[in-house]
């Protein structure tokens, strides 16, 4: 797993990804498929801006064991729908059904604090 921390956003939106797997699944298989994903992405300019591995859930509701948080930086929210629609997203649906619980995965449309 390669270490990635672009420093601060401060322009654009953030995508935060929670990542959590299905059982059996761990973070080989995500760092693959982030290797899939990841030129996909950049088409509709999201990059990966950091990427934390979990290493204990301190409190709260959410899920009880995620892999990953993964921040993507994108210049336009809009461009996820689109994304979305890529072929070359679509035809990684099947490995996103058997890589990640949906039922607790957690995505949220960020943007930067801005401070006064």
């Amino acid at each position: 797993t390669e270490t990635v921390n672009a420093g601060p956003i401060t322009e654009g939106f953030v995508l935060v990804d929670l990542v959590v797997m299905n059982d059996g699944f761990g973070a080989s298989e995500r760092d693959a498929y982030e290797a899939s994903m990841a030129p996909i992405a950049e088409k509709y300019g999201y990059t990966i801006q950091a990427s934390y591995e979990i290493d204990q859930k301190i409190g709260g509701d959410g899920p009880a064991s995620p892999l990953r948080l993964i921040l993507w930086n994108g210049d336009n929210p809009d461009a996820l729908g689109a994304l979305t629609q890529d072929p070359a997203y679509m035809a990684l649906e099947d490995d996103r059904q058997k890589l990640f619980d949906f039922s607790q995965l957690t995505l949220l449309m960020a943007s930067p604090v801005s401070s006064q």
